[in-house]
């Protein structure tokens, strides 16, 4: 499935894109299964959905509708993607787990946390800023990260820290009062030697290195942008594999931040 320039690539520069990784057939299926979904909790407050024929518009504008009701109503759309059977079987399929195990080892698992990234527009509390994976789970593991839209700099495109993956784990602390994630220090950021923005189609599969360092930008657009990211372990890691494969305690405040349900009282 990868050839040897992939793989240059992911030791030098910490990732490689193949495109068109998913048909656009697939993304609409995703997008509808959601959308009924949101459709059922906007029925549940009375409200009526409203149709478009673009399944993404459908997706997106209705999403918006439901989290002006009330914005814990997203975290129950956003919780239940991850259980979608889709979701499961795009993590199972044997072209990326084949990958995972060219990239890791023969022996790899499928992380627990599997996302449906949902970015509403304007939101800063909710965004991804720089970070590692690797902070959230110190094991040597593989990303996977699917667009299922288009994604840019007005929407709020991946930015990446090539080659940074090289220099290890770095500190993650809390250091905006109106986002509520752990980040990387600005003045690590600003040591970056080359901080690429990557133009992704949907579709597009984006596999990267736990260790790379990297952040969403700010959803300008009118519209949500979705995403799929997948992750895989390597069983064989010394450090991993001696502590039993259990990783949910190796960052304690990190997964709080993950798991908070807190909307932004500050602004954006």
């Amino acid at each position: 499935m990868i050839n040897e320039l992939n793989k240059i690539d992911y030791e030098k520069n910490g990732y490689f894109l193949i495109r068109d990784f998913i048909s656009q057939s697939e993304i609409s299926s995703y997008l509808l299964q959601l959308s009924w979904l949101v459709e059922q909790q906007l029925k549940v407050h009375g409200i009526e959905m409203q149709y478009f024929e673009d399944v993404y518009k459908l997706l997106s504008q209705n999403l918006i509708k439901l989290d002006a009701i009330n914005k814990k109503l997203q975290g129950y759309i956003y919780d239940q993607a991850t259980r979608m059977p889709f979701m499961h079987q795009l993590a199972s399929t044997n072209s990326l787990i084949s990958i995972a195990r060219e990239i890791l080892s023969q022996n790899v698992a499928i992380h627990s946390r599997i996302n449906m990234i949902m970015a509403m527009p304007k939101d800063f509390w909710h965004l991804a800023l720089w970070h590692q994976d690797s902070f959230y789970n110190q094991s040597h593991h593989l990303v996977a990260y699917i667009p299922l839209q288009f994604s840019d700099e007005n929407n709020g495109m991946i930015k990446i820290g090539v080659g940074e993956h090289k220099n290890g784990l770095m500190p993650h602390k809390k250091i905006r009062k109106n986002n509520k994630f752990l980040s990387i220090l600005d003045e690590k950021i600003n040591k970056f030697k080359n901080i690429k923005q990557l133009k992704l189609n949907a579709g597009d599969l984006l596999l990267f290195n736990g260790l790379l360092p990297h952040s969403a930008g700010v959803n300008k657009s009118e519209d949500v942008r979705f995403a799929i990211t997948i992750r895989y372990c390597d069983l064989n890691d010394k450090f991993f594999k001696e502590r039993g494969w259990v990783w949910e305690d190796l960052s304690i405040e990190g997964s709080k931040a993950l798991s908070s349900k807190e909307t932004n009282h500050l602004g954006n």
